[in-house]
């Protein structure tokens, strides 16, 4: 892990400047364990190495060669298949840098596709005049760019695109509105005017003074993978999950991995026992609740614990509440801190960092690579299936998710609202009272200040006609292609930095995420239990317990009280002091009544969501104005 910075000043009769020392110090958090830097003529590129794993000679450095110079925060997956395509010999060190070099020099700008694990990088090709990046498939890497009058900036995080005297820190006030709102529609956006994030799977590439951002890869939700039985599926599923775990800890001693008690987790790190060949047991990380005990979920974690060979560590996750560590995770993120359980996360980074744990497994959304495929339903629906569909929402209808409540529901949400035509759900929404998508989204947002930034019609969907998706596969596609993952992704990498920490996600694994997409709804959404393809494949490796859990536990207990008792003073101080820049885009009075509704006792789940994004908001803005003032 690590962190990478740079530019280039296209115009070689311009000063290019000595920005680079400034913008490494910046983000100096992701490099304690050495930094270097290359001026290449009018370009300067600057490397961060967090040594992470064992295999000391893949440590990132920077890279050069020739009229070549590259800089990576990568960790390749497939560095011996890369050797031996690139003729690269086996004997010797080679770094992950290195390797990327090879690539570009003989893929080009396509290099990228080739690549497998998480990554961000920058090339600076002298001879072809042109800066290239790229983020990885999956977006576990982060990277940001800025361009004006021929210079051109990237950083891995905002703040070392900041550090270039050339890049003003102006706040790009539609973001505002979008953060109330909690939507992440516009990937690239950013909350600085004119820096833009580069999505998962894409490529920029800096010619001059044209800026071209392209997708050298997606998902293909046409795509269905046929084998011959469902214990065909579950073979290929448990071959490319154990190996998606093993690439991911091949250079790691000792493991770590977190643990709720959840199927996902629970995966990962029973995974991981199964591969550890030596004495050191894998570490796990858990969160308990023994006052909000509606969220604790020990019986699952100890089923976890006594069936392999871990040393575990629980903490406290009642503890503290989302407002606890603000001002530390703030400094980190380089904008609002967007989602409210982060710190539980925060403080397992900081337990597993006092640990001596480096690397952390973490099974981060594998109910979004798997998919629950309750769209099956819709698929049943439109084919006339009737009995199929009665008998699936039926059994559907018993798993103990905290979402559905009952068959009706389940019917509501995945055949009636799906198939109806947007006129008839207009008047129904209307009917209800729920025509108006800025108030459904925050009842605080200014109406004024939502119809200049065009809010409504992002929340409308008018720009992106709302078209639900009608087939299990294409609902699959559209969540693992939602841009809210690549923004927690984001904010977890910041944040497990400032601990010396490297989050790692099997379940990211691009190889699996296609498999898993490809599959056939049956293998996604087997009447009473979700996700059976993984229950099936892990079988013999999950305790009993796990396999057959159809439950799943809500933080939101937890995240209330938490913001409404232990941080409520923190949460007072916030919200009941604007800044003026907020002035305009919040409605005050509506804000002052929902804080008498938490001040009588009277609020809401979704109440605390609202003046969480506030307050958050408010911080971030009162926080930017004290730096801007040093």
């Amino acid at each position: 892990m690590g962190g990478i910075v740079g530019y280039w000043q296209c115009d070689d009769r311009k000063p290019v400047g000595e920005d680079i020392e400034q913008m490494v110090s910046a983000v100096k958090n992701r490099g304690p364990d050495g930094r270097g830097d290359i001026r290449f003529g009018q370009a300067a590129l600057g490397q961060l190495r967090m040594q992470t794993g064992i295999l000391r000679d893949r440590a990132a450095r920077p890279y050069s060669e020739d009229s070549l110079a590259v800089v990576a925060d990568a960790r390749l997956d497939n560095r011996n298949e890369l050797r031996r395509r690139l003729d690269v010999p086996t004997s010797g060190g080679v770094t992950d840098v290195e390797l990327i070099a090879r690539a570009y020099d003989e893929w080009g700008t396509d290099c990228p596709d080739e690549l497998l694990g998480a990554f961000a990088f920058a090339v600076f090709d002298r001879t072809n005049g042109r800066l290239v990046c790229a983020r990885d498939h999956m977006g576990v890497k982060p990277l940001y760019w800025w361009c004006d009058d021929g210079l051109a900036v990237f950083g891995s995080e905002v703040k070392g695109v900041l550090a270039h005297r050339a890049v003003p820190n102006e706040m790009f006030e539609p973001q505002i509105g979008t953060h109330l709102a909690g939507i992440h529609h516009e990937i690239e956006w950013t909350f600085y005017e004119g820096i833009t994030r580069l999505p998962a799977g894409c490529r920029l590439v800096i010619d001059g003074d044209n800026a071209t951002m392209s997708s050298y890869w997606d998902l293909d939700p046409s795509k269905e993978l046929r084998l011959g039985s469902d214990q065909a599926y579950a073979d290929r599923f448990r071959e490319l999950f154990l190996d998606a775990v093993e690439r991911r800890t091949g250079d790691v001693n000792p493991v770590g991995s977190t643990l709720s008690g959840g199927l996902d987790s629970s995966a990962v790190a029973c995974t991981a026992d199964h591969l550890n060949e030596t004495q050191e047991p894998v570490h796990t990380f858990s969160q308990v609740f023994d006052d909000v005990t509606e969220c604790d979920e020990r019986e699952y974690i100890e089923a976890v614990l006594d069936h392999g060979n871990f040393e575990s560590h629980y903490l406290a996750g009642d503890r503290d509440g989302p407002l606890t560590y603000i001002d530390e995770m703030g400094t980190a993120i380089d904008g609002p801190l967007f989602t409210p359980n982060m710190f539980l996360h925060r403080n397992m980074y900081r337990a597993a960092a006092e640990e001596g744990i480096a690397v952390l497994l973490d099974g981060f959304d594998g109910d979004t690579t798997i998919s629950h495929g309750y769209t099956y339903l819709t698929e049943l629906a439109q084919t006339g299936s009737f009995l199929q569909l009665y008998k699936q929402a039926r059994e559907a209808a018993k798993i103990e998710h905290f979402q559905y409540r009952s068959m009706r529901q389940l019917l509501w949400k995945y055949v009636i609202a799906r198939l109806t035509p947007e006129p008839l759900r207009h008047v129904w929404r209307k009917m209800k009272g729920h025509d108006d998508p800025v108030e459904r989204a925050s009842p605080v947002i200014d109406t004024t200040f939502a119809a200049k930034m065009g809010l409504d019609i992002l929340l409308s969907g008018d720009t992106k006609p709302f078209d639900p998706a009608k087939t299990a596969r294409q609902a699959h596609y559209n969540q693992l292609r939602r841009p809210l993952m690549q923004v927690v992704l984001e904010i977890s990498d910041k944040i497990a930095a400032t601990h010396g920490i490297e989050p790692r996600y099997p379940f990211f694994d691009k190889r699996l995420v296609e498999f898993c997409l490809a599959l056939p709804p049956t293998q996604k959404f087997g009447g009473d239990r979700t996700r059976v393809v993984m229950r099936r494949g892990l079988e013999e490796i999950y305790p009993e317990a796990i396999a057959t859990r159809t439950d799943k536990t809500s933080l939101s207990p937890n995240f209330k009280r938490g913001l409404f008792e232990r941080d409520s003073d923190r949460l007072e101080q916030l919200v009941n002091d604007l800044p003026p820049v907020l002035e305009g885009a919040i409605d005050e009075g509506k804000l002052t009544d929902l804080i008498e509704r938490v001040r009588n006792g009277e609020a809401e789940s979704e109440d605390g969501i609202t003046l969480w994004r506030v307050a958050t908001l408010v911080h971030w803005t009162r926080q930017r104005s004290e730096e801007q003032e040093l």
